[in-house]
């Protein structure tokens, strides 16, 4: 999960790694870390419980090689290891950081996405999806279309290109066009 594996694709690696016995031992933890997990783990946090060691930061250290140039944005902290560690950082801006991952502590999915359920739920449907609607889903307008101003009305709006130069080619030149001044 530590790597957005979600689905049935987790379900194929969870069968491949694990003999039927250690699955059916240990059915009711990966139910309740699937629950927990599933879907938001890889995705918008990584869980540094699933690297830590029981004494140091050798756990870590193996986690932040994996993932401190990854595109999740944040690191979901272990209060009773990450509270008192010296890669504990504050920023300039004041935001709680791992210097070892490189990337912002947050205690719980709800500090990086409004409705931690319904991400998690839309993660894991489209692990499952066909391939056409995960390629549609790369497309959908997930930007604030007031950044940039590209929802407004501007100059570049009304430019009328019916007026344009005439062009003429000479060999394989080509002369005219628009000129900037």
């Amino acid at each position: 999960m530590a790597e957005g594996v979600a689905g049935s694709e987790l379900d194929a690696r969870i069968a491949t790694r694990f003999a039927s016995g250690v699955r059916t031992a240990g059915t009711d933890v990966v139910a309740s870390l699937r629950r927990a997990h599933e879907g938001l783990s890889g995705h918008v946090y990584v869980d540094a419980e699933a690297y830590a060691t029981k004494v140091g930061t050798g756990g870590c250290e193996e986690g932040a090689r994996h993932h401190r140039a990854s595109g999740v944005p944040t690191v979901l902290e272990m209060p009773a290891k990450c509270g008192g560690c010296v890669h504990r950082v504050a920023r300039a801006d004041g935001q709680v950081a791992c210097s070892m991952y490189g990337k912002p502590l947050v205690a719980s999915a709800s500090e990086v996405v409004a409705d931690p359920a319904k991400h998690q739920r839309d993660m894991i449907r489209l692990a499952d999806a066909p391939d056409h609607e995960a390629t549609a889903s790369l497309f959908a307008n997930t930007y604030d279309q007031s950044e940039f101003n590209l929802g407004q009305d501007t100059d570049l709006d009304n430019v009328v290109v019916d007026d344009m130069p005439e062009t003429e080619a000479v060999g394989e030149y080509l002369f005219g066009g628009i000129e900037i001044e």
